[in-house]
């Protein structure tokens, strides 16, 4: 038997480890023995034929347990083969939901964000019945949208009469509500 292909990850709220198991499972039914467990976990890459790293994203950044892994393994991984997948935050809704299942998740989520998409729902609703005359218990949610917005441009002062530069990142959110069919 050959040796294992290595499957870590670090997740902050468990879906990068089921994407990992996903993956692990996929190899596995190819044949190919693996191995899946968090980058935290992982002692040594002695007896690993490659590695697959898997974290999430938030705000353009890794998250600290992928980054530690590959501080760690540096001198390991040049020469292994090594594959990376990152997943981030996505607002594609997965079906037409009514808002108010919407409101249940968001009111749910953990996450700090997940306060504003709420307050962009009910404003969202509130416009629609007011100002379209439509019946709140009849509307779904047909888009949702997270852009880009303008980047706020600060300076922060160093020593010897230097600054450095802070971009304050903004986004668009976006929410299309729709009569039920």
């Amino acid at each position: 038997m050959s040796a294992p292909i290595l499957v870590a990850y670090a997740t902050r709220y468990g879906s990068t480890a089921e994407v990992a198991q996903f993956i692990a499972s996929t190899l596995e039914s190819r044949g190919i023995s693996t191995l899946c467990q968090p980058a935290r976990e992982v002692k040594s890459l002695q007896g690993i034929q490659a590695v697959v790293l898997g974290a999430p994203l938030f705000m353009f950044h890794w998250h600290k347990d992928a980054l530690r892994f590959l501080d760690r393994f540096r001198a390991d991984l040049q020469s292994i083969p090594t594959a990376a997948f990152a997943l981030g935050p996505t607002t594609e809704p997965r079906s037409e939901k009514e808002w108010t299942d919407a409101r249940a998740i968001l009111a749910h989520t953990p996450r700090h964000v997940a306060r504003d998409w709420s307050k962009l729902l009910e404003s969202a609703v509130a416009n629609a019945e007011n100002n379209h005359e439509l019946v709140g218990d009849e509307l779904h949610i047909v888009t949702v949208k997270a852009d880009e917005g303008p980047t706020l441009k600060r300076f922060q002062p160093r020593a010897m009469g230097r600054a450095t530069k802070i971009r304050k990142r903004t986004s668009h959110l976006t929410i299309t509500l729709g009569p039920k069919e």
